[in-house]
Formats: structure tokens, C-alpha cells, sequence
């Protein structure tokens, strides 16, 4: 008897990791330690009652703990959500404080056209591969950070724009892809112009 095989598709080997993230294995400890703060602070903050996503009441039960965060998914769309509020204050705690130079050393590398063939390339060619053929694709990409992916979306002739509250991923990518295309697709918003002003297009 013969059975059908699932069709997967990966965007990259397991092997890319070692080359491009290797920090993220010998400096684990840092890291970790690191990441333990910002879910310290996180879980300070006022429970969550609505879905990020489609703003249903969540239910009160955790459905799992991960690294000292509860998290509970949502009955209604499935969205799996923090059990707390992203507050202003945690927002700006950890993206915006400092111009969100804290946050942006993790991001921020000198190589920018590699990181985009070898990530963002193969993301773009995923959700080209997902749309209909014949549609014209523009792109907005909410929480863009340093703009790879804007990037990559641009090199394949897609009208692709970036937002993000970090003023300093957001100048860095910028200034690469001037250099390399001589335009500044990228912007730096407030929290709140994400939740009352932009027009989303299409959100990653």
C-alpha cells in the first residue's frame, strides 16, 4: 500500500545556524540570562484579556509556561499569546530605551546583503510561492528591525516599505540600503501609530 508523503519545505539547513548564529551557541549563558530579565519584567505587567489578534476575550487557564512566561491560546483564532500585556512601558523598556541600541546589538551585523540572501531571501521566495501568481504584491512590514526583509523584497521588484519603533535598527537599515539601492524605504513610528494610524498592507 502506498502512502503519500506530506510535502515540507524548510527554508534553510539546520547547518546555517552554526555559521550565521554561532554567538547564540557560545554565548549562551549571556544570553540566557539576558532573556530571563525582559520575561521578569514582562510578567510584572498587567494580564492580557484580549487576543493580539482577534481582540477575543482569552481564556483564564495557562496552556503552557516557557522560560518563566505563561501562555495561553485563544479560542477563537488559535493565536498563541503571552499571558501579559506588552504595556508601553515594557515596549519602551526593551526596543526603545537608548534609541533601542540594547536590543539592536543582537540584529545588527556588518554583513547586510549576506544575511538577506541566506534568511530573508529564502522567506520572500516562501510567501511568493504562497500567492497567486498573477497578483501584485506590495509589501508593509510591521516591526521591520534593520529592514532585511524590506530588502529582499525590494531586490525582487516588489513595492516594500518598513516600519519599527527602534530608531537605531531603523537608521542602520536605512543607511544600507541607500548605499545599495539609494533609497530609504525604512521609518522609525511610535507604539501607538502602530495601533491607530498605519495603513497595513500586509503584516509578517
Amino acid at each position: 500500500m502506498n502512502e503519500t508523503v506530506p510535502h515540507k519545505t524548510y527554508s534553510k539547513s539546520s547547518g546555517f545556524y552554526f555559521d550565521t548564529k554561532s554567538e547564540f551557541f557560545n554565548d549562551n549563558d549571556r544570553l540566557l540570562a539576558d532573556a530571563e530579565g525582559k520575561n521578569k519584567l514582562y510578567t510584572k505587567q498587567p494580564p492580557r484579556i484580549n487576543c493580539k489578534i482577534c481582540n477575543a476575550t482569552l481564556p483564564d487557564s495557562c496552556d503552557f509556561i516557557s522560560h518563566n512566561v505563561p501562555y495561553v491560546f485563544c479560542d477563537n483564532c488559535g493565536h498563541l499569546n503571552g499571558m501579559h500585556d506588552d504595556t508601553q512601558y515594557f515596549t519602551e523598556n526593551l526596543y526603545v530605551q537608548s534609541d533601542g541600541e540594547g536590543y539592536a546589538m543582537n540584529y545588527i551585523d556588518q554583513d547586510f546583503v549576506r544575511r538577506t540572501e541566506l534568511i530573508y531571501q529564502p522567506k520572500f521566495d516562501f510567501l511568493r510561492a504562497n500567492l497567486p501568481a498573477s497578483s501584485e504584491l506590495s509589501l508593509l512590514d510591521v516591526g521591520c528591525g534593520s529592514g532585511y526583509f524590506v530588502y529582499a523584497a525590494l531586490l525582487n521588484g516588489v513595492d516594500a516599505k518598513g516600519v519599527d519603533v527602534n530608531k537605531t535598527m531603523i537608521e542602520f537599515g536605512n543607511n544600507q540600503i541607500s548605499l545599495l539601492r539609494n533609497e530609504s524605504p525604512l521609518s522609525c513610528k511610535l507604539e501607538l501609530n502602530f495601533l491607530h494610524q498605519l495603513p497595513v498592507v500586509m503584516l509578517l
